[in-house]
């Protein structure tokens, strides 16, 4: 099951060499985001799904600037390749927790004692966000839990966790 998670540093720690504050959004996507036309796609960053459910999602494998105002025309097999304006997709396996149609109703983020968060979120009903401000004194590594409420497609309610081990910086 894939969940991307990001914080916008790398490697994957806490706190974020470029991030002054020591506040950082960690980001959980249960589902990519639909294609958009006329977007500045990253290589190997960005994953999306077209409007019309095929069982696949698509990864740049080269960034650029997709065409528009119309999807491309998918090249549904995976491992192939399909074509948008400047950006080249890779066609993958879907294998994300949400389906088309289900929707993140709610969202807690929790942790071991010290680890404290000042904000959580849940965007576009597909991804949740959480703003990590503080880890216990001397940890060198932390577990984020990331606990939601799923709304299945024909209405069906589900909880699941999700879990960040997440290395500690020494600096």
């Amino acid at each position: 099951m894939t969940i991307n998670v990001s914080n916008g540093c790398a490697p994957f720690v806490f706190p974020c060499t470029h991030d002054k504050d020591s506040k950082v959004f960690y980001t959980m996507t249960y589902r990519p985001k639909e294609w958009e036309a006329d977007k500045d796609y990253t290589q190997d960053v960005d994953i999306v799904i077209p409007a019309t459910p095929m069982g696949l999602v698509f990864v740049t494998k080269s960034g650029g600037i997709s065409q528009g105002p119309d999807e491309p025309s998918w090249v549904a097999v995976e491992g192939k390749d399909t074509v948008d304006g400047t950006v080249l997709w890779t066609a993958q396996a879907y294998d994300y927790l949400l389906k088309y149609g289900d929707v993140i109703t709610e969202s807690t983020w929790s942790g071991e004692a010290g680890v404290v968060f000042d904000f959580e979120s849940i965007i576009g009903g597909i991804q949740t966000e959480a703003r990590l401000v503080a880890v216990p004194a001397g940890a060198t590594v932390v577990t984020l839990i990331n606990h939601v409420k799923i709304t299945r497609l024909g209405g069906k309610m589900e909880e699941k966790d999700r879990s960040i081990i997440l290395p500690i910086s020494d600096h």
